[in-house]
Formats: structure tokens, sequence, C-alpha cells
């Protein structure tokens, strides 16, 4: 996986979170719950690459990120699965 550019500063887990509650509101807690598992099964497809490189880059905590995650899983869950 590519390296972040250089001077790249990674999210900062406290502003994300706020801007998650935000935006996702009542649903905030179901939302991070699906991102991660949607995270964590690509995680175990690649033998753990993807946390540690999530851990490694900070991008972890990139909003974009969660929000994508998220939404993979709800599409996910209209064709069955559940996490």
């Amino acid at each position: 996986m590519p390296e972040p550019p250089p001077g790249y500063a990674p999210p900062d887990q406290g502003e994300t979170i706020s801007t998650l509650r935000r935006g996702w509101g009542e649903a905030y807690a179901e939302n991070l719950k699906l991102a991660q598992a949607v995270v964590k099964l690509y995680d175990v497809r690649k033998g753990g690459a993807l946390g540690e490189y999530l851990e490694r880059t900070g991008l972890g905590n990139d909003v974009a990120l969660i929000r994508l995650a998220a939404r993979t899983g709800r599409a996910w869950m209209k064709q069955g699965w559940r996490p």
C-alpha cells in the first residue's frame, strides 16, 4: 500500500469522533460499529496488513475512510451480509 505523501499529518482522533458524531447523530455508534466490521473483514483477508497500515499511517482516523466503510457495510447488508 502506498505511503502518505510527504508532509501528511494524520487526522486527530478526537476531531474525527466529533465530526462523525455531528454527522451521524444517534446513528453514530451503529455506523461506527459497521465501519469497523468492514475494515476488520478486509484486514483478516489481508493477513492483518490493513489494520497495521491504518494504524501506522493514522488513516484509521480519516473521516472519509470511516464513512466509506460504513456505506460499504450498509450496501453489503442490503445483499444479506451481517457483521
